[in-house]
């Protein structure tokens, strides 16, 4: 809504600015930038032939979930097979998340915390890079942005609270059939909820069981009905084979595995070489440095392979120190710390340098029809150029988010400030699976990160907000000295 300033002019507020500017950025980097397909990339175009055919599910590998695939089978039919039907599916989910942070932190904050936020976000180089690579990053963050709007909505009626559990629900099932790391999320959402909802229960002495135990009922169904989805998903995929899979290249990739294990066999001296490498060269933080790793792999995995999870838990049971600085390893590399295993770094070097424009955009190893399709060739532009040197100020920016949003989470838990709190909670348990596993891929960190440098200004705002109202509420301490005469109380 447009306002009338005191002299009759006309004035737009500050929040509507910003997203005027957000809309036409978008568009800007729509046009600048090309689309780039990784490896990763091909498989998913591959897949949006195959989901919805006869060739599945014969032809579906089973580390993949439908409903990315299936967004590009549907912007196939609508729009052809081209660079924008790419952008359709990525692009818009990017938009989508930018629009529900800037509304949920208004809806908190007011309009310039929402204004500067929804700008910052849409600066984030990493998230304008993987807006443009077929990988599903972007979505990632959108279901994010999602989750944590949801969790800091307070509906105070009954109905509306349903509406709530719905909405939920329906964006951790869509969640899960659009990337499986995403599940963890449900009962961090259901305690979430419960917390944030609880205040809102009548509190009056004998007043009816029912509300807590609906209120009980509806966080059992956040955590049950996006597990049971997932369940019924296994008779075409298999999450635990692919978590195998996972923890059976992070052993080796963060040098979980001892050197005086059986499991290595003649490979030990390799093994402790590449070791001793990675460190030299500082690149620990994203474990063995890539030509060692893929040297020494596939020697190592057949070993592993017989029972990946018995020698990953075994690991951590006698080494525990090792694992816990891997794992300290993994969770510098996703604060933004830099590990020269990067493909973050090598993804926006693709996308965003202007010396790499005139390239293919494509890796090689794909399929021809997606070549043909999909091959595009951008010039340097004034935008790209821009946005190659926000790379090394974001950089120091997504520190400073991370660090932030550790300390609001523990203002949150410990002053019990449930918008604080959730803001800060959904992006790091959403990291915390891979920490755990140990997964160093820097780019399954960036939907998280970018959800921390979207409430780089909120998370401050509302710490300080908490203990001011602590400071405010706590009893003021007073002095009782006895009456005398001629003494002044300073009671």
């Amino acid at each position: 809504m447009v306002s009338t300033n005191p002299a009759g002019s006309v004035t737009i507020p500050l929040f509507r600015w910003a997203v005027y500017l957000v809309i036409g950025f978008y568009f800007c980097h729509l046009i600048a930038l090309p689309v780039f397909i990784t490896f990763d990339g091909h498989q998913y175009l591959n897949l949006a032939d195959v989901v919805g055919s006869h060739r599945f599910p014969k032809d579906w590998p089973f580390t993949r979930t439908p409903l990315f695939p299936l967004l590009f089978k549907v912007s196939f039919k609508l729009v052809g097979r081209h660079p924008r039907a790419a952008w359709g599916v990525t692009c818009p989910r990017a938009l989508a998340g930018v629009g529900v942070g800037g509304v949920y932190i208004r809806r908190t904050l007011g309009d310039w915390p929402a204004a500067l936020s929804m700008i910052l976000v849409s600066l984030f180089p990493p998230l304008l890079v993987y807006q443009h690579t077929i990988l599903t990053e972007v979505g990632v963050f959108c279901f994010l942005a999602m989750l944590v709007g949801l969790l800091v909505w307070y509906p105070q009626s009954p109905d509306r609270r349903w509406l709530q559990v719905g909405a939920l629900l329906v964006t951790l099932c869509a969640g899960y059939f659009f990337r499986q790391t995403l599940l963890p999320l449900a009962p961090v959402a259901a305690v979430l909820f419960a917390f944030g909802a609880w205040p809102t229960l009548p509190r009056p002495a004998g007043t009816s069981w029912k509300p807590r135990a609906i209120l009980l009922a509806q966080s059992f169904l956040i955590i049950g009905v996006p597990c049971l989805s997932a369940q019924a998903w296994q008779r075409f995929g298999n999450d635990k084979g692919f978590f195998n899979i996972v923890i059976t290249q992070t052993m080796v990739q963060q040098a979980l595995i001892p050197p005086d294990s059986p499991l290595l066999g003649t490979h030990a001296q390799e093994y402790q070489e590449a070791i001793a490498v990675s460190q030299s060269s500082r690149n620990l933080n994203s474990g063995l440095r890539w030509d060692l790793f893929f040297q020494i792999f596939p020697k190592l995995a057949p070993a592993i392979n017989q029972d990946p999870l018995a020698v990953f838990l075994d690991c951590i049971r006698t080494h525990p120190g090792r694992y816990l600085a891997a794992a300290g390893r993994v969770a510098l590399l996703f604060s933004g710390c830099q590990g020269l295993n990067s493909e973050v770094e090598y993804h926006q070097n693709m996308v965003l340098n202007p010396q790499n424009m005139g390239l293919k955009n494509h890796m090689e190893g794909g399929f021809p029809n997606n070549e043909r399709d999909f091959t595009q060739v951008a010039k340097p532009s004034l935008v790209l150029r821009c946005l190659w040197h926000l790379k090394r100020p974001y950089k120091v920016l997504l520190i400073l988010a991370s660090a932030v949003s550790v300390l609001g989470l523990a203002i949150g838990l410990f002053w019990r400030a449930h918008t604080l709190f959730s803001l800060c909670a959904i992006p790091l348990a959403y990291l915390l699976p891979y920490i755990l596993m140990l997964d160093s891929v820097d780019r399954y960190a960036v939907p998280a990160q970018a959800i921390l440098v979207l409430n780089l200004v909120a998370v401050p705002m509302l710490g300080w907000r908490a203990i001011r109202s602590k400071i405010a509420q706590a009893p003021v301490l007073t002095t009782h000295l006895p009456a005398e005469p001629n003494f002044v109380s300073l009671g």
